[in-house]
């Protein structure tokens, strides 16, 4: 063939953007599109829903462009065919992975993201995922967890726990809450900050 198929390389994250070329091989030799190339792109996410991906070509251009939003997490499957024919190069495989971790979809479970004991150690476990609700499977985010309270001394003070981080995508958070009353734990990571109403039972 005479053309030439360029492809999503790589991992590409999910909801991201990426573009689908085909090229005329050696647009030297005069050959251009006609505009009215059958031209078909299809997206087959892991769930096994399949999408059309519309591709623009021009009368006289040497190229044929379109745009693919990747839906899922997994091993998505891009196949181009033109009048019923793959293309060299397709079907091929992309991988796409979850975006950056939000804390506003995380999951938080665990006694302790709700109460405690005076002077126990709580715990909670925060399963990270992206905006979109993809569970993150690597560790290696900056969490950090702090309880805001108010001392004997009626002060509003504010103290920092602790972060595990299991290599997983999941971390364990603790602290100690000293007063027994209401506080406020505060879940951060980056500039985002996740704030939970808590409250610490006495400890008899």
């Amino acid at each position: 063939t005479d053309l030439i198929l360029d492809l999503p390389q790589g991992t590409q994250p999910c909801g991201g953007y990426a573009p689908v070329r085909v090229r005329i091989a050696r647009p030297e030799d005069g050959r251009q599109f006609s505009g009215a190339e059958g031209f078909q792109v299809k997206l087959t996410a892991p769930s096994g829903v399949s999408v059309g991906i519309p591709i623009e070509c021009q009368p006289g251009s040497i190229e044929a462009v379109g745009t693919i939003c990747w839906p899922e997490v997994g091993e998505n499957w891009v196949s181009v065919t033109l009048d019923g024919r793959s293309l060299p190069g397709a079907p091929h495989a992309v991988q796409v992975a979850p975006e950056v971790a939000c804390l506003a979809a995380s999951q938080i479970t665990g006694p302790g993201a709700h109460k405690c004991i005076a002077g126990e150690r709580a715990t909670f476990i925060i399963e990270t995922r992206d905006q979109r609700g993809n569970r993150l499977r690597e560790g290696g985010f900056d969490l950090e967890v702090s309880l805001k309270c108010k001392t004997k001394a009626g002060n509003d003070e504010r103290f920092r726990g602790e972060i595990i981080d299991f290599g997983n995508g999941s971390y364990e958070a603790s602290y100690v809450c000293k007063v027994a009353g209401n506080f406020e734990l505060v879940v951060a990571l980056g500039e985002e900050e996740l704030n939970m109403k808590a409250i610490c039972e006495p400890n008899v």
